[in-house]
């Protein structure tokens, strides 16, 4: 996980957290990432119309291309 986005991306393929620990320790400003973080998983979940983390689930990933077809070996 490397923003905001790729956390909101995993909560939204049925992940119950997300966590980064390298972008943090690799800075001099970590509170300017979180804030970042922060912010990009905010825009995620209005984009998407999810109001909650709970309604940032599966229904509102749309999953294309070779991950799909993993998916879909695995659902069944």
């Amino acid at each position: 996980i490397r923003s905001g986005i790729d956390a909101a991306k995993a909560i939204c393929c049925g992940a119950v957290l997300a966590s980064s620990a390298l972008p943090f320790v690799r800075s001099n400003a970590p509170a300017k990432i979180l804030s970042s973080y922060k912010q990009q998983f905010q825009t995620s979940m209005f984009l998407v119309g999810a109001k909650s983390i709970s309604e940032l689930g599966r229904d509102k990933c749309l999953v294309l291309g070779k991950t799909r077809e993993y998916c879909e070996a695995f659902d069944d």
